[in-house]
């Protein structure tokens, strides 16, 4: 049975994982796993508000996407890891920034986009294609990609408004943006996994149903 608590407990264990490079400093590691436990929580949450046309396929998927990068993780030599330890390495960061774990709207784009990504529609790919699909319905991409912007926009808060009515207008025009420009990048990503997918042998890693907790 798939059981959805799974995928939290999973992605909550990434961040204390004992693997990270001993030389090298938590932060980047810590808001890279925090992204992923965050936006596992926020398709959760859909999936209990029965949002998905396919729970089934959207639980497999995600269980599966979570367990291999956990798997890889744990290897002496992670794919994942080594592309943070690079990113890391290529970046300095002020004290504020390790402080107060955060990178910066650019940075956070740079690392996401031109380091992770590729990884990810590729890990994605082979859990779909282990869950049997390589295909998602319109409202389910459109469920997972809200999932993504909501999940990570908080992340690239790097301006605080006035607490003032036109501060607050001004905050809501950035936060349309930044998360229309999130949607816009990961549509395309899942297009690129579904692709992908399409060229994988098709199996049936989760032949069980679908436990909403």
């Amino acid at each position: 049975m798939v059981d959805t608590r799974k995928i939290l407990s999973i992605a909550r264990s990434l961040k204390h994982s004992q693997t990270f490079p001993r030389d090298a400093p938590p932060t980047v590691f810590s808001i890279y796993f925090d992204i992923i436990e965050d936006i596992q929580g926020k398709i959760l949450e859909r999936l209990q508000n029965n949002l998905f046309e396919d729970p089934y396929f959207v639980t497999c998927t995600t269980t599966c996407f979570i367990q291999d990068i956990a798997d890889d993780i744990q290897n002496y030599s992670s794919n994942f890891l080594d592309r943070i330890a690079e990113f890391q390495s290529k970046h300095s960061m002020s004290e504020q920034q390790i402080k107060t774990a955060t990178l910066g709207l650019r940075a956070l784009f740079d690392f996401l986009i031109n380091y992770m990504s590729d990884m990810e529609d590729h890990v994605r790919a082979n859990a779909m294609a282990k869950c049997g699909q390589c295909r998602l319905t319109r409202n389910d991409k459109a469920q997972i990609v809200s999932s993504l912007a909501s999940a990570i926009y908080p992340y690239c808060k790097t301006i605080i408004f006035p607490k003032n009515t036109v501060g607050g207008v001004l905050e809501k025009i950035v936060e349309r943006i930044i998360k229309f420009g999130i949607k816009y990048v990961s549509t395309k990503h899942i297009n690129k996994s579904i692709s992908i997918s399409q060229t994988l042998p098709l199996g049936n890693s989760c032949d069980v149903m679908v436990a909403l907790q």
